[in-house]
């Protein structure tokens, strides 16, 4: 629990739980797990207080969180970017190397037989943290952005497999809603 009296965390859609959990496209196979060594953050701006402005000079990018979507669902290899994505190569490019350089993806180098040395891009400890945000963001845009044809993936519990949501819990483990929650300045002195 946060010292603050609440955090945000991964819950199953029924009891709390804090086991691990996946995002699960309806049509492809569950998450790639992250690597085991955990990578250090990066330092961020000097003077820059706020943890949302510090957070969006690494995903504020367009096209960023929709890598790390694409980084989660298994896709590594810069074409199966660029397929799912349409995006430019340089934009690619320069967007692959922020979050390389900020630790949120891990560059390794492969060859296939009879090709030239590449790259795959894969979620480090701290980018797998971010499944919390793109649920977060799942859920906002399933809630006040919806297709006709409906949620596109779901969040589960990679153990049993049962969906799970992502809510703010008080300290002794209440689901709160989200106007139960306020943001508060941390006192500085």
């Amino acid at each position: 629990p946060s010292q603050h009296g609440y955090c945000c965390i991964m819950t199953p859609a029924g009891p709390s739980s804090t086991a691990p959990f996946s995002a699960v496209p309806s049509s492809t196979a569950p998450l790639s797990t992250a690597p085991s060594s955990p990578v250090p953050s990066r330092p961020a701006s000097v003077g820059q207080p706020c943890s949302v402005a510090r957070s969006l000079e690494v995903l504020g990018e367009k096209w960023t969180m929709l890598i790390v979507r694409d980084a989660a669902a298994g896709k590594t290899r810069f074409s199966d970017f660029t397929d799912s994505l349409g995006v430019s190569t340089d934009v690619l490019t320069d967007r692959l190397a922020t979050l390389v350089s900020a630790g949120v993806l891990e560059r390794r180098s492969y060859r296939s037989d009879g090709s030239r040395m590449r790259f795959s891009y894969h979620l480090t400890e701290i980018g797998v943290e971010l499944n919390t945000v793109l649920a977060a963001l799942t859920a906002w845009g399933d809630k006040h952005r919806p297709t006709e044809a409906g949620p596109s993936t779901f969040y589960r519990e990679v153990a049993s497999k049962r969906p799970v949501t992502v809510s703010f819990l008080s300290e002794d483990g209440n689901i709160l809603e989200p106007a139960q929650v306020e943001v508060a300045p941390i006192p500085r002195h």
